[in-house]
């Protein structure tokens, strides 16, 4: 047999199950289980590994899990698999029957076998729907059926010599992850195998690697494939049989334009993309005999759509009950909601503070209220398609917060925000600017870095946050306060955009003034966010050193 298989063993304990020479079973991890203190195993935590099994395997009289001591008992003499092994004497996992508490949720145990086995797992026979839970149990590398019934029972002494039902299915040597959903009346699954079809020639294992995001193309762009391909031979082809040699191929399934790969025919190659749009390219493989196939998504930006989307200046917005908040840059008009006791209450319009600007607005005095934004369906910025990069900026008054996740802007609490930090062991009197669905950089929070300089100090500040693919940046006056690495694309929501409000986490209304807000669709550069900054009427000093402490300023200075 060719040594084509690539385990995972790396990211395994190993656990020794089992005492025979050829053992079939070589490690288990168990994650997300159970607390608890039970003979035979004592204390243990949601963490800790099964303890090994007992000589002889299955047969009456050995332990059947780690957390119980009950035993097997009647055990049948029938046989399993294939080569038709004896269902006793054969090797399984003594998992933890604490793990079919309701509260645990998707415990797994990720078993590595050294050969080709037939594997098989017990069901509880009070389940209505055995295959169903067959099915569930080994969700994450069978398709739904490959588990059948063989007919033979086991039995749980100590507990009524309760019948569990015997499930397999034959597979190579590898690393399976099986999946436990928490159940307080059923009993928990036991892993087993005996050896499996030497002659099984199971698929090409293949990967096409992560989706690839493009923020920021220089056409033609170059990108890099990480595809993995792997395959197992039979163990003793019979004559006639093979050779299953391993060949792949990449190709485009469908996209804007033409891409041209540097080698198709390996696993990660370069792939060349001369225009923007979506890409979905796939990875085949064949041992002649079977094939498999996985596609990746590429999302490539088109910079020549960078543009300001929306500009909310309050310049032309009425004290008048309902009023229409203009956007100025692509008619995204918002209206004005009162959520204070009176439903007569009117808009608390104030001085504006930026250059050429006569008007502002306070949301939370005298009584709290927010602006509900309707958006365009043409404007690509808050609909349902790749966002790759944005720009959040405003001007802000905030003598104190009085709220949790006060909110600035926001699209629902799942896409984009900006808001007052209230992470714990924080700054709670910061600025964040949060965009979902981003992949955090080493040691960075989910979503976005906590912000660190204050800005309740009843003084205007500039506030800008950005992200430009590759990083998110918060700047106060013009001067960088936090930034950390992210990429990914910004999640979509159904939730509307908010001025002053959170549509999905409700009561996080702003708590002080707003001028001049504005939402881009690609990231400023620092550059262009201090000129912003010094639209103020009093600007503050800008400098290309960074200041310990933001420059305050208020209106007469």
């Amino acid at each position: 047999m060719r040594g084509k298989t690539l385990f995972l063993m790396a990211l395994l304990l190993a656990v020794v199950v089992g005492t025979a020479p050829a053992q079939l079973i070589t490690s288990v991890v168990r994650s997300g289980g159970q607390s608890g203190n039970r003979d035979p195993i004592g204390a243990y935590t949601g963490t800790t590994q099964p303890l090994p099994t007992q000589d002889g395997g299955v047969k009456d009289g050995n332990y059947i899990f780690s957390d119980r001591t009950y035993t097997w008992a009647s055990t049948p003499t029938g046989t399993l698999g294939p080569q038709d092994d004896p269902l006793i004497g054969s090797e399984y996992i003594r998992t933890f029957n604490s793990d079919k508490d309701s509260a645990a949720s998707n415990v797994t145990y990720t078993v590595t076998f050294s050969r080709t086995v037939f594997i098989w797992i017990t069901v509880d026979n009070r389940f209505a729907d055995p295959q169903a839970y067959a099915n569930t149990v080994t969700q994450r590398f069978a398709p739904p059926g490959t588990f059948q019934d063989t007919g033979l029972d086991l039995y749980v002494g100590g507990d009524n010599d309760r019948p569990l039902s015997v499930w397999g299915a034959n597979f190579g040597p590898g690393t399976y992850v099986f999946v436990y959903q928490g159940s307080t009346s059923n009993n928990n699954y036991i892993i087993g195998a005996v050896r499996g079809d030497p002659t099984f020639n199971p698929p090409p294992v293949v990967s096409a690697g992560p989706d690839v995001v493009v923020a920021k193309p220089v056409f033609p762009q170059a990108v890099q494939l990480n595809g993995t391909v792997s395959d197992l031979d039979p163990e003793e082809p019979e004559p006639g049989q093979g050779p299953w040699e391993l060949s792949m191929e990449w190709s485009l399934v469908s996209g804007p334009a033409a891409v041209e790969f540097s080698d198709a025919t390996i696993e990660d190659p370069m792939v060349t993309i001369t225009a923007p749009g979506t890409y979905v390219l796939q990875l085949y493989a064949t041992d002649t005999e079977k094939d498999a196939s996985d596609t990746v998504t590429l999302y490539v930006n088109d910079p020549s759509q960078n543009q300001l989307m929306a500009h909310w200046d309050f310049e032309a917005m009425q004290a008048v009950k309902g009023a229409t908040v203009l956007d100025v840059a692509n008619g995204n008009d918002g209206v004005w909601v009162t959520d204070g006791p009176d439903p007569n209450a009117l808009p608390n319009i104030i001085p504006g503070w930026i250059t050429g600007s006569t008007q502002a607005l306070e949301l939370n005095s005298p009584a709290p209220s927010h602006i509900d934004v309707t958006i365009s369906d043409t404007e690509p910025n808050f609909v349902d398609g790749p966002r790759f990069a944005m720009t959040i900026s405003s001007w802000i008054k905030v003598d104190q917060f009085s709220r949790t996740w006060s909110t600035l802007v926001s699209k629902g609490d799942n896409s984009w925000r900006m808001a007052r930090q209230s992470r714990s062991n924080t700054n709670n009197n910061a600025m964040c600017v949060h965009f979902s669905g981003l992949t955090p950089g080493p040691g960075m929070p989910g979503n976005g870095p906590n912000g660190t300089i204050s800005v309740n100090d009843n003084f205007w500040h500039h506030v800008c946050g950005t992200y430009d693919g590759e990083m998110i940046r918060l700047y106060v006056d013009g001067v960088l306060d936090v930034a950390g690495p992210y990429t990914g694309l910004i999640n979509t929501s159904t939730y509307p955009v908010m001025i002053g409000e959170n549509a999905q986490a409700t009561n996080r209304i702003w708590d002080g003034a707003m001028d001049d807000l504005r939402i881009y669709n690609y990231a400023l550069d620092e550059a262009e966010i201090r000129a912003m900054t010094a639209l103020g009427k009093v600007p503050p000093q800008v400098s290309v050193e960074p200041f310990a402490e933001p420059i305050k300023y208020k209106w007469g200075e």
